[in-house]
């Protein structure tokens, strides 16, 4: 008896179909490299600024009447947007809340408690500001004395970067892995810390640049030629960049060396006086991003 064997035969049909199918694949990847993919995406970032000045600059009244502004103005240096983003702005317990003004129509206080205020602010593109000032008055129930120091500083907490999806190497290679398999990166969270400046109750509300020129220590001082003074301010941000020169007193300015604020915001130059004539100098500290210049008048006897 002869046995007789089937074939089962596979339609001409379905190796058409994995033949395109195979060749649709090729062509998707072919101009792909491991190397390509193995390279990290660029990431557009923000870069931000932070500002802080406060009116009046030179002392306060500490009566009911006084208003205290603090002004921020928030730059955006980088080349990538900055979202999600709110100023936390400690205050001192001898003040209280009065009223703001913004910029942006989509800036508004979030919260005030425990010393904290809080504000939202919108989206910021590159090579933008925000700004605004919130207004304080003395605590009625907590009046400070003369003499009290008050401290205006605040921190940006905001988000940045670009939510990019990345085909990694591995995935393409380990093609079984790859189908619908993306990972994401880029999105970082970052905080901005901005100068601090610094006003003291006295006798009477006494405004002279609305914030932009503070004293340096001392704000004034008297030497014999050839001393040695030091100066310094800790009204800068911090790392900032600082320009500094001094003004004879007939109105002519000389550069003096530059350089940066510490970690602290605290920027110090120290002037040789030898050769200067009696009279009476300016020696000046600018910060280029805090946009306040430091001051002190020094007299040369």
């Amino acid at each position: 008896m002869k046995i007789q064997r089937s074939h089962r035969l596979v339609a001409p049909g379905i190796f058409v179909v994995l033949s395109l199918l195979l060749s649709l694949m090729v062509a998707a990847f072919s101009p792909l490299t491991k190397a390509n993919f193995s390279e990290t995406p660029v990431v557009k970032q923000a870069s931000m600024i932070c500002n802080m000045a406060v009116v009046p600059d030179r002392s306060l009244k500490p009566a009911q009447e006084t208003v205290v502004g603090a002004s921020f103005k928030i730059t955006n240096e980088g080349n990538g947007r900055s979202f999600d983003q709110h100023i936390e702005m400690p205050f001192d317990a001898t003040l209280v809340t009065g009223y703001t003004t913004f910029s942006d129509p989509g800036m508004w206080v979030n919260s005030v408690e425990a010393g904290l205020l809080r504000i939202n602010l919108p989206a910021l593109e590159p090579g933008n500001s925000l700004s605004g000032t919130v207004f304080f008055r003395p605590n009625p129930d907590n009046m400070p004395a003369v003499g009290k120091e008050l401290s205006f500083f605040y921190y940006l907490k905001y988000t940045t970067g670009e939510d990019l999806p990345v085909f990694t190497a591995d995935s393409i290679y380990n093609f079984s892995s790859a189908l619908g398999y993306f990972r994401t990166q880029g999105i970082t969270n970052g905080t901005c810390t901005s100068n601090t400046v610094k006003v003291s109750f006295a006798s009477d509300n006494r405004n002279e640049t609305d914030g932009k020129v503070m004293p340096l220590t001392p704000s004034e001082t008297a030497v014999n030629a050839g001393t040695l003074v030091t100066l310094t301010g800790d009204m800068f941000i911090a790392g900032d960049l600082l320009s500094t020169w001094i003004t004879n007193p007939n109105g002519q300015s000389t550069a003096l060396a530059n350089g940066r604020a510490n970690d602290k915001g605290v920027g110090s130059l120290t002037v040789d006086t030898t050769g200067l004539a009696a009279g009476s100098y300016v020696i000046a500290i600018y910060g280029q991003h805090t946009e306040i210049t430091g001051r002190t008048i020094l007299t040369i006897k």
